[in-house]
């Protein structure tokens, strides 16, 4: 009777084993959903590392025709991916969302959908520019579209392009 039971235990825990390692229970296969959740690609070579942000002092001037003509603020959720090769960075991409994002001139609400891309690091360390793709809306009306280039040093914008179409 001891060694049925002891049989069984040992089933038990094989099938425990078995049970908390299925595919579809590994945090890393949906990973926005996981704060700073790591995902090997090959364990030698590459990783890239997935994490979620919520910021709640962003901030984006509105440039059109080379005038900032408003500036919008609130919070953004960031769905950050960082891409590693032998340990050293190679690139990051942010993809950002906002809704509620508020005109400092206007109070019109905005949705934003934001891309930022840093690429081809020097000796590990990330670059001095970032790239920015951005579409916002407002209830109003108003539409922003465009793309600049930030200087992560000094915060200035330069290469701006943007499609503007103001309700005001």
């Amino acid at each position: 009777m001891k060694t049925l039971i002891k049989f069984l235990l040992a089933i038990a825990c094989v099938c425990m084993l078995i049970a908390c390692s299925k595919s579809d229970d590994d945090p890393t296969t949906n990973a926005f959903k996981n704060s700073s959740v790591q995902k090997s690609q090959n364990a030698h070579d590459t990783k890239t590392v997935k994490q979620i942000v919520v910021w709640t002092t962003y901030w984006m001037p509105i440039i059109c025709g080379g005038v900032q003509i408003d500036d919008l603020s609130g919070t953004v959720t960031v769905y950050a991916e960082y891409h590693y090769k032998d340990g050293i960075p190679m690139w990051c991409n942010y993809h950002t969302i906002g809704v509620d994002i508020i005109s400092s001139k206007t109070s019109e609400k905005f949705t934003v959908k934001e891309n930022d891309f840093k690429q081809n690091t020097i000796n590990g360390e990330w670059p001095i520019y970032t790239s920015i793709h951005f579409n916002i809306n407002g209830d109003n009306g108003s539409h922003y579209l465009g793309s600049v280039t930030l200087n992560n040093n000094t915060g200035e914008v330069s290469d701006v392009k943007t499609k503007c179409i103001a309700s005001y």
